[in-house]
């Protein structure tokens, strides 16, 4: 009997033995408290000329299929009006390229050149130089990159100043803003037009693509609203 206990004692021990010790996971607790996870590093890429010829072609792809499908839905679908001027989307992937590798090519002569500078600022003289490239923009386009780079600059202005501690975070304050924004545009660009710049009524004008019967109604109702107040302030001789 003692040799049959002793038998399956030993063959217990070599299943244990034999078995793959298990993974355990983490506590969920553990991250919790005085403890905090350690910070995980950033792994980037070293910056080599075919990755930024491989970047400027995938920009200038993505630029011109940007720029196409604007065009199309200012169009209105009509893709034969869209192919006779092909030219401006073209431009426009020709400037997106342009920006991406004067700025990745910037920044690989100056890690080649062994110039010891901060990150900061050898982003700043990249960014810098590749902005010529923004002369390459047509008239119309130059529009729609306000539209694009702008909201970018204002968040990184926010993001800064949030991180100096000038300024205080809002719960949900961007959508705020915006809906601010949207409201304090778009009664300007009814009641008082004079207000906005050309250059922001031509641009308002292009997006909102307004047909002509939009537009007399929009006019008729500006002539009777100045009226109507003219009537009421005869006197005000800013009218």
């Amino acid at each position: 009997m003692d040799q049959a206990n002793q038998g399956i004692q030993i063959i217990q021990e070599r299943d244990q033995s034999s078995r793959k010790p298990s993974l355990e996971l983490p506590d969920p607790h553990y991250f919790k408290g005085d403890q905090e996870p350690l910070p995980q590093k950033i792994v980037r890429r070293p910056i080599t000329f075919k990755s930024t010829i491989r970047k400027a072609i995938k920009s200038f792809f993505y630029g011109a299929v940007a720029k196409l499908i604007y065009v199309i839905i200012q169009k209105k679908l009509n893709l034969i009006s869209v192919l006779k001027n092909f030219k401006p989307i073209l431009r426009f992937g020709l400037m997106v390229f342009s920006l991406s590798f004067l700025y990745k090519i910037t920044r690989l002569v100056i890690k080649k050149a062994g110039i010891k500078i901060s990150r900061d600022l050898e982003v700043f003289i990249s960014a810098s130089i590749s902005s010529l490239s923004l002369f390459l923009a047509d008239s119309k386009d130059m529009n729609l990159l306000k539209v694009m780079i702008f909201p970018r600059a204002i968040e990184a202005l926010y993001a800064l100043l949030k991180e100096r501690g000038i300024i205080k975070p809002i719960k949900n304050g961007e959508y705020m803003l915006l809906t601010s924004l949207c409201i304090i545009v778009t009664y300007f660009y009814i009641h008082e037009l004079s207000v906005l710049q050309p250059s922001m009524m031509k641009a308002i004008d292009s997006y909102m693509n307004l047909g002509k019967t939009e537009q007399f109604l929009r006019h008729q109702y500006q002539i009777q609203r100045y009226n109507a107040i003219k009537e009421k302030y005869a006197n005000n001789r800013l009218l």
